[in-house]
């Protein structure tokens, strides 16, 4: 049981510097582990007030939009004898409609992601000049923006975090390289394993 222990034992032993066999390039990298470690863990809370400020911003444009924009209701059209049928039902798909604006009936295409079939009522939203436009964001959607908007933030600290602590310990990888080179050449070349002969 103790053996799955022992590498965290022997990397926390490096990392304060007591373990009899490490090098000093060990202990560098030890702590450039721990290092980017702590970095990817104070990278949370550094993510959450960027994506608060985020999702304040979005629920600012919402409130915009609802200000601006209102919805009328819609009747769903027959489509056209030409138009092929949507091969993916879970994509947003484009349908005709047919409203009534000022006792004037207007058709258009819109894009939903319900389905939704000839005859039946959808909510369509108007822009200033009465043209179909996006539906304002929702406070769920602005809640999963900001939530999408601080993982993506996290995820650039630590990939950058794990690329530098790679950049280091492949650079110490050729150092070491480059040391046991050195000895084995001194070996070869007559030191000291050949120094009795």
């Amino acid at each position: 049981m103790t053996t799955r222990h022992r590498p965290v034992s022997a990397w926390l032993r490096c990392l304060v510097g007591r373990h009899p066999l490490s090098r000093r390039s060990d202990r560098i990298q030890a702590r450039m582990l721990a290092l980017a470690v702590m970095m990817t863990l104070v990278a949370i809370p550094m993510s959450v007030s960027p994506a608060r400020a985020y999702q304040a911003e979005v629920l600012s444009r919402s409130e915009t939009q609802l200000r601006t924009l209102r919805p009328v209701d819609a009747v769903v059209l027959p489509p056209a004898a030409s138009a092929s049928p949507s091969r993916t039902p879970s994509a947003a798909r484009v349908v005709r409609v047919q409203w009534k604006s000022a006792f004037v009936e207007r058709t258009a295409d819109v894009q939903t992601r319900a389905i939704a079939r000839p005859g039946d009522h959808i909510r369509v939203w108007l822009d200033a000049h009465g043209d179909p436009t996006a539906a304002p964001l929702s406070p769920s959607d602005a809640t999963g923006q900001a939530v999408a908007y601080g993982i993506a933030i996290w995820l650039s600290i630590t990939v950058a975090c794990a690329a530098l602590y790679l950049l280091m310990r492949r650079m110490l990888d050729r150092r070491r390289l480059a040391g046991w080179e050195q000895e084995w050449r001194r070996v070869s070349d007559g030191g000291w394993a050949n120094r009795d002969r």
